[in-house]
Parts: structure tokens; sequence; C-alpha cells
């Protein structure tokens, strides 16, 4: 009798444990939680705090509210004048609408990786519209600034829901 309330015990506990785990979630204050409920988004939350859901059919995705850093391959473009140069770019960008972001991409690094193919391409069109010298000179960060420009530009024509920043120095 008193091993089967001891394992009644145990398995209650149990029960109890995951069904807390599966209603409750903690929003850090550096984080967004976008919740899902059969594939639409239910409710954002950018306030820290313990939170509620409904637990197995609801779920719950964490997007970055910090600044996040994509830094780009160096790679190699023709200028103008068609002379070589390698450029790696770094782009400073955060997540300013979690739902316009979460419904374009569902994790932070599929957005990464499209915002670095955008950076990218707009890299290589300023590069090419410039000369070598115009790029080994201090006017390189007007033309990087442009590039930053014309990358939010872009992502602010596809409701993207970010906000692209220059590199401060």
């Amino acid at each position: 009798m008193n091993r089967s309330v001891l394992v009644i015990l145990i398995v209650g506990f149990l029960v109890v444990f995951i069904a807390v785990q599966q209603v409750f979630y903690v929003v850090d204050e550096i984080n967004y939680a976008v919740v899902i409920q059969f594939g639409e988004i239910q409710a954002v939350s950018n306030t820290p705090g313990l939170k509620a859901k409904i637990p197995f059919i609801q779920q719950v995705t964490f997007l970055e509210k910090r600044m996040l850093t994509s830094d780009t391959i160096a790679q190699e473009y023709l200028t103008s004048d068609q002379k070589r140069i390698q450029v790696d770019q770094i782009t400073r960008w955060r997540i300013k609408d979690p739902k316009k972001f979460y419904l374009k991409f569902s994790t932070e690094e599929l957005g990464r990786l499209r915002l670095g193919e955008v950076i990218l391409g707009s890299l290589r069109a300023k590069v090419g519209e410039s000369s070598y010298y115009v790029m080994i000179s201090d006017k390189r960060d007007l033309i990087l600034e442009s590039v930053i420009v014309s990358a939010q530009t872009t992502t602010d024509a596809a409701n993207w829901g970010i906000e692209i920043r220059s590199e401060e120095r």
C-alpha cells in the first residue's frame, strides 16, 4: 500500500510539472514572444514576465529585441573601372515588428539569410557603380551607407518588419 501511494505521488507530480511547463512561459526583456495556434499568430508579447498559453495547442516562438549583427562573407566585386576589390560587409539590424517578421520568415536565421542576400545584391550594384579609387578612399563610407539605405528601402517595401542601422564608429 505504501509503495502504490508513492508511485501515485510521483506520477501526479510529473503530470503537474508537465502541465505547468505547457501552460506558462517566460518572456525575457531581450525577447519578443510570438504565440502561434494552428499556424496563425494569436498574440505578440514584448513585455517581460510570466505569460500563459493553451497547452498543446499554442506554441511560443521567441525573437530577439536586441541589435543583431550579420557578417557577409568577403567577396570580390568589379568596380566601374573593371578592377577587382574584396569587400566584407557587417550589417547591424533589429526586429521592429515581430508580427511582420514572423509572417515573412518564422525564424531569425531565415531572416538573416534573406537580409544577407539583399545586402550583397545592393553592395554589388553600388560597388559596380563606383571606381576603385573611390572604394579605397574615405568616400567608401558614403557608398556603404547608401547600401544600407537601399537595403532598408527594399525591406520596407517587402514588409519585413526590420530596421537596418549603419555601423557606428
